[in-house]
C-alpha cells in the first residue's frame, strides 16, 4: 500500500480562511521544515499575517500564490480560485503547539483562520539506520550535456530541499517525491503500522564535464541536527568519444551491415537448394525447393519482423565499439520479444506453405498432363514449363486481386502426384494468399478426380 504525504486542514472547505500543513508519514518533529499555507477562497483587501512567537522559526515566507483548486461539494465537483500565501517553517519545541491564526478582511468582513494544532515529536537523534544514495539512469554523457541525479533517503530529511555538491557547484533540486508502504498489524492492533518503509527522493538537474568519476556530497543534508556525509557517493561515466560529423551516416553504416548479414544468411541456407531439380528435391523432402531471391520474396515479411531486435542489436554495438556508450537502448518486449515471436509464428506458417500435397491417379503422366493442361485453360493459367517430370504455371493478378498472382506446381510421381500453389515468388513479397492458393490446389484435385471418374467407366 503506498500513501502520499498527509494533509492537516483547520476547517472544511466552506470556510473561506483556513490553514494548512503537510505533515510526514511518521508524525512532526523538531528541526524539520515543513509548509505552513494561510489559503483563502475570496479576495481580501488587507491581511493581518500570523504571529510565529518564540515556537517555530520561519525559514522562508510568506509566499503569495493564486491558483485554480477543485472541490466536491454535494458529490459534484466544483472549482474555485483560492488566494494562498505559504511558508516553509520549522518547529523548535516539542508538545501539542497551535500554529498562529491569520485574518482578511474582504468586503468589510473580516475572516479568521480556525484554529490547528499540531503535535510535535521530539527531534529524531538516532541516525544509525539513516541510507541516502546518489543514482543516476545515464552511464554516456556528452560534454556539455544536462543529466538527472536522484538523492534517495530513506528517512525524511530535515530540510525540504537538500543541495547536492558538485566540485565548486552547488544545485537545488527540481523536483521531489515520496512513498510510505506499511502492513496493517494483525489483532486487536490493527490500525499499527508493520514493515513500514519510507522514500524520499529528490530529482536535480547536473551539467557534465565530460567523462570520470562524479564525486557528490551535500551541503545541508540533516536528520534530527545531525549532519549525513555524502563523500562516498560516486558516479562513474564512461569515456566520451565523439561519432563522426553527420548523425545520419550511423544509420546507414548499421542498414548496410544489417541488410548484408541478412543476404549472406540468405545466400548460404538456399543456394545449394537452387541447384537441384525441382522434381527430384520435391520427391525427397516434399516441400519446394527455393533459391536464394525467392526466400527473400518467401520469408520478407518474418525477415522484416526479425530485423527489428537485430538491427536494434547492431546499433547498440555499433554504439558501443565506436563511442564507448553502454546505455544501450533496447525496449525487449516491443523491439525483443514481440517481433520475434510474431517472426516465427509467421516464419511456421511460410514454411508450412512449401509442403506439397499428394493425390492419387491411376492413369499416366501424359494423361495427367492433359489435365493440368485442361485446368490452366478454365482458369486462365499461364503454364511456364511442362515438362516428364513436373509442370509449372502462374495466376495473373488484376486490380481486384488481393495477392501478386500465384505460382502452381505439379510433380509426377508412380501412382501419385504432388500438387502445391504459392504466392509467385517472381513477384513482391505478402505474407497472406487469402485462400487464392489453396482454391487453385482445390481446384486441380477436383479436376484430377473427375478424371479419374471418366476412366474409370
Amino acid at each position: 500500500m503506498v500513501m502520499a504525504f498527509g494533509m492537516i486542514a483547520s476547517a472544511q472547505t466552506e470556510v473561506p480562511f483556513f490553514m494548512e500543513i503537510d505533515t510526514a508519514y511518521n508524525g512532526v518533529y523538531v528541526g524539520q521544515e515543513y509548509n505552513l499555507k494561510y489559503r483563502c477562497t475570496v479576495r481580501f483587501d488587507s491581511v493581518s499575517p500570523p504571529d510565529f512567537g518564540n515556537l517555530m522559526e520561519v525559514i522562508k515566507g510568506p509566499v503569495p500564490n493564486r491558483h485554480l483548486s477543485t472541490i466536491i461539494v454535494n458529490g459534484k465537483k466544483k472549482q474555485r480560485m483560492e488566494e494562498v500565501f505559504s511558508y516553509q517553517v520549522r518547529f523548535l519545541r516539542e508538545g501539542v503547539i497551535s500554529l498562529p491564526i491569520a485574518s482578511v478582511k474582504a468586503e468589510g468582513w473580516v475572516y479568521i483562520t480556525p484554529p490547528l494544532h499540531v503535535r510535535v515529536k521530539p527531534a529524531v537523534r538516532n541516525i544509525q539506520g539513516v541510507v541516502c544514495s546518489v543514482t543516476t539512469q545515464r552511464s554516456y554523457i556528452e560534454e556539455g550535456e544536462t543529466f538527472f541525479v536522484t538523492l534517495t533517503c530513506n528517512r525524511r530529511p530535515d530540510n525540504l530541499a537538500p543541495l547536492l555538491e558538485l566540485g565548486d557547484s552547488i544545485y537545488k533540486p527540481s523536483g521531489s517525491s515520496s512513498r510510505f508502504s506499511y502492513t496493517k498489524g494483525s489483532g486487536k492492533d490493527t490500525s499499527a503500522f508493520v514493515n513500514a518503509k519510507e522514500s524520499y527522493e529528490f530529482h536535480y538537474n547536473i551539467r557534465s564535464d565530460g567523462s570520470g568519476v562524479y564525486t557528490f556530497s551535500a551541503k545541508n543534508l540533516t536528520f534530527g541536527g545531525i549532519p549525513y556525509s555524502l563523500d562516498n557517493q560516486v558516479i562513474k561515466v564512461v569515456e566520451t568519444r565523439h561519432s563522426s560529423p553527420g548523425g545520419n551516416n550511423e544509420v546507414v553504416i548499421v542498414l548496410v551491415i544489417g541488410c548484408m548479414l541478412i543476404f549472406g544468411f540468405m545466400w548460404l541456407r538456399f543456394h545449394r537448394e537452387a541447384d537441384e531439380e525441382l522434381a527430384s528435391f520435391v520427391l525427397r523432402e516434399g516441400r519446394l525447393n527455393l533459391s536464394t531471391d525467392w526466400a527473400l520474396t518467401h520469408y520478407g515479411f518474418p525477415l522484416f519482423l526479425v530485423s527489428i531486435p537485430f538491427f536494434f542489436l547492431l546499433s547498440n554495438l555499433y554504439k558501443y565499439f565506436t563511442e564507448g556508450r553502454q546505455d544501450l537502448f533496447f525496449p525487449w518486449f516491443w523491439c525483443g520479444l514481440l517481433p520475434a515471436f510474431l517472426a516465427f509464428a509467421v516464419y511456421r506458417n511460410q514454411r508450412s506453405k512449401l509442403n506439397f500435397r499428394s493425390v492419387k491417379i491411376s492413369f499416366s503422366d501424359e494423361v495427367m498432363l492433359e489435365v493440368v493442361e485442361e485446368t490452366a485453360r478454365e482458369n486462365n493459367w499461364t503454364i511456364d514449363h511442362a515438362g516428364r517430370d513436373c509442370v509449372v504455371a502462374h495466376t495473373h493478378s488484376h486490380w481486384l486481386s488481393a495477392t501478386w498472382g500465384e505460382q502452381i506446381f505439379v510433380v509426377f510421381d508412380r501412382g501419385q502426384v504432388w500438387i502445391n500453389s504459392v504466392n509467385d515468388l517472381n513477384k513482391r513479397s505478402t505474407a497472406f494468399s487469402f485462400g487464392y492458393t489453396k482454391r487453385n490446389m482445390n481446384k486441380l484435385q477436383e479436376a484430377i478426380e473427375r478424371r479419374e471418374k471418366q476412366v474409370g467407366k
